[in-house]
């Protein structure tokens, strides 16, 4: 199922569940008990919990995925790390090989410290 489809089916599941609370509670305890604070607070619980439950959807959906790693390396090539036999590919081999996509912090001291291991 694609994230968009799984992520939208989900939030209309959550708007069946908690809004009927949320309408009901408003209209039980604003208009027919008149205003009250805690009429408000009881609505805005449920309300919250829709507001929760938006955000661990998200997360659940979007943010949960494992990020896949490009399935051509730079070089236009295939390698045995192709998706197809599921072997992780080691991201250490290609920052040492492709360091400019990896964008290298305070390259002046990776270079000294570079340079003091090629020494020794």
């Amino acid at each position: 199922m694609r994230r968009k489809f799984k992520y939208w089916l989900l939030f209309l599941l959550g708007i069946c569940i908690f809004i009927p609370f949320f309408v009901f509670s408003i209209v039980v305890h604003v208009v027919m008990a008149g205003f009250s604070i805690f009429g408000v607070l009881y609505a805005g619980s449920f309300l919250g919990c829709f507001i929760m439950y938006c955000y661990l959807l998200y997360r659940s959906v979007y943010k949960g995925t494992k990020p896949k790693y490009p399935i051509i390396p730079p070089e236009g090539r295939t390698d045995i790390y192709f998706p197809r036999t599921n072997i992780p590919r080691p991201i250490h081999e290609d920052v040492r090989r492709y360091s400019k996509f990896f964008k290298i912090k305070k390259k002046k001291k990776y270079d000294r410290r570079r340079k003091v291991k090629k020494k020794s």
